[in-house]
């Protein structure tokens, strides 16, 4: 255990950003285990990656912050989504290999303000209060996946597919904690903060600090099912993925600390500079990270040639509605457009035969939203 009693150069929303999401390159929002429908005795390839913030397009919440600022009223969120799964199907058995990355950042429109001034150097509003309240989640895991298909009233109209999975994993990255205080903004170029933070993590993107390596180990299930009703050719998929889902770390470094800006400093245009007084504990903790559920509920309308869905994903306390008209010209063939409504970002989708890919984007310049997918399945 480390006593910190320190002025440290500080990196907050903008470091932490890029730190997570930087080294990252479906349709949906949330990235799923999902293999059903199964194809029997085949090996699917399915790759999913999706990333949307609100406050700015991608390209300058790496670039500085310099343009673009669009934050939403009250709560901005950042998301990060990606998901590798190769699975080998054996009948109504599933085994496979799965690669997640995932990270979530939500934070108060005064946080996100602040920081944008204070980085471009724009003028504040004299004598106001900004709420900085800032929440970080996210986890980098590999692992083992195997899943058991149960077949309901196969003979029936009305059928059924339940798929019970489970999964044991290695986790080497892992953030979460928060960030909660007041700034005060004393003139147009001058600012105060007092702040805490209670922090788990990898990496530090706070602030400068040398740790050793660490890694967990976890488990978790899934839960798929899928009810059909072939006389009106209706739908419903209910996903549950990471249910009582958990990683544990051993001696993982953990922060409570204290921020004040302190030892304060001006540029030639009059603007505050601060290496921030930082006080508190640094020390290594075993920890339990329980991971978040995500959730999707989907339903589906068929007649011969077309499909209309309306799902809904869930994750951190988030809903994410999406829209889908995919279009059959020939049983091979088939094309799918798409709206979500919660970064309001619309994509496209084609399948041909075993391989199928698609985007989405917010919109085709300054985007603040990119999804990105691809599915491919051989059979033996």
């Amino acid at each position: 255990m480390v006593h910190l009693n320190r002025s440290s150069r500080l990196k907050i929303l903008s470091t932490i950003l890029v730190g997570i999401f930087a080294p990252s390159l479906k349709a949906d929002v949330i990235s799923f285990f999902d293999p059903l429908p199964l194809k029997k005795d085949t090996l699917s390839i399915k790759t999913n990656f999706f990333i949307a913030n609100d406050p700015l397009p991608l390209y300058y919440l790496f670039h500085g912050w310099k343009k673009g600022y669009h934050p939403k009223d009250g709560k901005n969120i950042a998301l990060l989504e990606s998901r590798i799964d190769i699975n080998k199907i054996y009948d109504d058995l599933t085994i496979g290999y799965f690669y997640q990355y995932n990270a979530f950042i939500k934070t108060t429109k005064d946080f996100t303000t602040l920081v944008y001034l204070t980085k471009n150097k724009l003028n504040l509003q004299k004598a106001k209060k900004y709420n900085l309240d800032l929440q970080i989640n996210g986890i980098k895991q590999q692992g083992l996946n195997i899943a058991k298909l149960i077949h309901f009233n196969k003979n029936n109209s009305n059928k059924i597919e339940l798929l019970l999975g489970a999964y044991l994993s290695y986790a080497t990255d892992m953030q979460e904690g928060y960030i909660k205080g007041d700034g005060i903004s004393n003139s147009k170029k001058d600012y105060n903060i007092l702040a805490n933070s209670s922090y788990f993590y990898t990496h530090n993107y706070l602030y400068k600090l040398k740790t050793d390596d660490t890694n967990g180990f976890g488990f978790g299930t899934n839960i798929s099912i899928i009810y059909k009703n072939l006389d009106y050719n209706y739908k419903i998929k209910l996903l549950v993925n990471d249910l009582f889902a958990s990683i544990y770390w051993k001696d993982l470094p953990y922060s409570k600390i204290s921020i004040k800006t302190k030892n304060k400093k001006y540029d030639n245009n009059g603007y505050a500079k601060y290496n921030p007084s930082i006080s508190g504990l640094e020390l290594y903790k075993d920890h339990w990270q329980q991971l978040k559920t995500s959730y999707k509920f989907e339903t589906q309308v068929s007649t011969r040639k077309m499909n209309f869905i309306a799902g809904v994903d869930s994750k951190y306390d988030e809903l994410f509605p999406y829209l889908k008209i995919q279009r059959y010209f020939t049983p091979n063939n088939k094309l799918s457009l798409l709206y979500e409504t919660r970064f309001k970002s619309f994509g496209m989708a084609y399948k041909y035969k075993a391989f199928q890919a698609g985007f989405t984007l917010d919109k085709f310049s300054d985007m603040s939203t990119v999804g990105l997918f691809s599915n491919f399945y051989f059979k033996f």
